[in-house]
């Protein structure tokens, strides 16, 4: 439930354009994951953020660079309708 709910904050953060946010929080899905549960979830937390990710965390079904685009333009997608809605 932790790591869905820090997933959670993650989206929001990449939505609203947080930096500060987004570098604060980033490592908290590397700690969730050090026993082995969720290690996509590191990977997602970068895609939305549209940063890079150094290491391998999971295999993607669609590839890795299909996975970041589709995450990265929902982060995309959400913060414009959100800005069009102010």
């Amino acid at each position: 439930m932790e790591a869905t709910m820090e997933s959670a904050l993650r989206f929001r953060h990449a939505v609203r354009d947080d930096h500060e946010g987004i570098a604060t929080g980033i490592g908290r899905p590397w700690e969730l994951t050090r026993e082995g549960c969720y290690p996509h979830y590191v990977g997602i937390a970068h895609f939305m953020a549209a940063l890079p990710l150094d290491v391998r965390t999971e295999r993607w079904t669609d590839g890795q660079q299909a996975t970041r685009e589709r995450w990265c333009d929902l982060a995309t997608t959400r913060r414009d309708r959100v800005r069009t809605a102010q």
